[in-house]
């Protein structure tokens, strides 16, 4: 557990190499010890790192990895956190109807898990999608909704919704 929490300060203070290294190692350790849970923890961790370099391929292998053992595991919250990163992530690449497909099989499983700070981040990620598509219209009431719950949260996200909202509103109106 140190060593992970080491890998994610590095993280944070941005030694991607570092945090890469240690978190690797916290996942060889993970494995050796048969701890899933675990593994796919390090493994969400270890995608973010490598998504930050821009290395898409290795973030997605990451992520889906984590994805697979908490399908094993039955982890709705797990499922539904990696299907918002594949989202994110396909999104990033330019590829908005993929991303669109893991943000929908997210939603549900947020409502159901009922996390709100997930509820939110799932609708503003659909609600990205569907602005990319032409789809305004469809996206305000998403973004609109993650917004206020960012708002009674105070997330930290709060700062780049009221702006898509204000753009999706204008889109609409015009």
């Amino acid at each position: 557990v140190a060593t992970r929490m080491q890998g994610l300060v590095a993280w944070q203070r941005g030694d991607l190499d570092k945090a890469e290294h240690l978190l690797t190692k916290i996942l060889i350790d993970y494995r050796d010890l048969g701890n899933e849970k675990g593994q796919a923890i390090v493994l969400v961790n270890l995608g973010g790192v490598v998504k930050e370099r821009q290395d898409y391929d290795r973030a997605e292998a990451y992520y889906r990895d984590a994805l697979t053992i908490n399908e094993k595991l039955g982890d709705k919250e797990g499922i539904a956190v990696l299907s918002n990163h594949l989202g994110e992530l396909t999104l990033s690449r330019g590829q908005p109807t993929e991303a669109r497909a893991w943000f929908e099989r997210a939603l549900p499983l947020v409502l159901e898990v009922g996390r709100q700070s997930l509820i939110a981040h799932t609708k503003l990620g659909l609600a990205r999608v569907l602005e990319e598509e032409g789809r305004p219209a469809e996206a305000l009431p998403l973004a609109q909704a993650a917004l206020q719950i960012y708002e009674r949260l105070r997330h930290k996200d709060l700062e780049d919704t009221p702006k898509l909202v204000t753009r999706l509103r204008e889109q609409v109106e015009s």
